[in-house]
């Protein structure tokens, strides 16, 4: 079917990130929870990230993603370490308050709506965190996200050629085609992921999967066959300190679905003080993107993004935008 089906907005994103099913982010380095839940909370902080972006301008029908990520840290609870019935108490010991302070937690949700072609995906997870201060300078963390992920399907949007004449309208025969748009175009399914991060010092390695349970519990039957996959993905970092105004941040990216090749990508974001950040990222044989933001104050932030294709769809495409504001408190 996939032969006599033309999907542009379904294909652009094939070529782009090797048929990953998942949206795809160029300002990940800086918002690292996008693929891991293990970084929610990381710096003990509350906040709200909210983007759009947009991939493949030129086409027609190009893939379109908005995301918001919400996370409180949560506050762990003052042990009573003394009965004031008593006469005698003892006083809490300096090392007890330094052990309770290597532990910290973080919760959240994650909301994402991507849209491809004729296809369609809304997923909304829960996140949960948390923290482990083992020394000085390392840290370790884990992180679960679980929700449902809605994949539909639109007919209308899908350009179908006839068997025969390709001149001609199509006519019916493609059995495959046929079930896709005979019957429920939708399906829900139950969606689980996980991720680790270790750092150290201004190191970090981290891993994460998503939608590891696929379609092993789906809600209602659809003729369509969405076929969800387990998404595999490896990041690693380091922060440079050049000078006492400029920090520089170089992040790796490697992501893995079967059957589809590993695709990866490279990151470098370049502090200048409290307020400005430039970057640039590189999507290997698909894309380069320039990156630019500022810090508004210390709560709030921006970022914006733009991407030039570097293989054949640069012919048609006229790259793609990415914009994402961030409020702490």
């Amino acid at each position: 079917m996939m032969k006599r089906i033309i999907i542009i907005g379904f294909l652009c994103v094939s070529a782009i990130s090797n048929a990953q099913q998942l949206p795809q982010y160029t300002q990940f380095a800086n918002n690292q929870s996008l693929y891991n839940p293990a970084f929610i909370g990381i710096n003990k902080s509350s906040d709200i990230t909210v983007g759009g972006r947009w991939q493949m301008l030129g086409f027609g029908n190009e893939p379109r993603t908005a995301f918001g990520i919400f996370s409180k840290n949560i506050a762990l609870k003052e042990k009573e370490v003394f009965n004031p019935s008593l006469r005698i108490s003892r006083d809490i010991p300096s090392e007890a308050t330094h052990e309770k302070r290597k532990f910290s937690q973080a919760s959240g949700a994650q909301i994402a709506l991507d849209q491809y072609g004729a296809f369609r995906t809304f997923s909304l997870n829960g996140i949960y965190a948390f923290h482990y201060q083992v020394n000085r300078t390392m840290k370790v963390s884990g992180g679960l996200k679980a929700g449902f992920n809605n994949n539909s399907f639109d007919a209308s949007k899908a350009i179908v050629s006839n068997i025969t004449d390709p001149k001609q309208a199509y006519q019916g025969g493609d059995s495959e085609y046929d079930q896709f748009i005979s019957g429920r175009q939708n399906a829900t399914f139950l969606n689980v992921g996980a991720g680790a991060v270790i750092h150290y010092s201004d190191f970090f390695i981290g891993f994460s999967t998503d939608q590891l349970t696929r379609n092993t519990i789906e809600l209602g039957n659809s003729s369509v066959n969405f076929n969800p996959s387990t998404h595999y993905f490896f990041s690693t970092g380091y922060k440079f300190s050049i000078s006492d105004a400029l920090k520089l941040t170089a992040v790796a990216l490697i992501k893995k679905m079967k059957p589809a090749p590993i695709s990866t990508e490279f990151s470098i974001i370049g502090n200048y003080g409290e307020s400005l950040f430039l970057g640039l990222n590189y999507r290997h044989k698909a894309s380069l993107g320039a990156i630019a933001g500022f810090h508004i104050n210390e709560r709030f932030s921006f970022g914006y993004s733009v991407d030039f294709t570097t293989n054949k769809l640069n012919y048609a495409s006229n790259g793609g935008h990415e914009l994402i504001l961030s409020y702490r408190f």
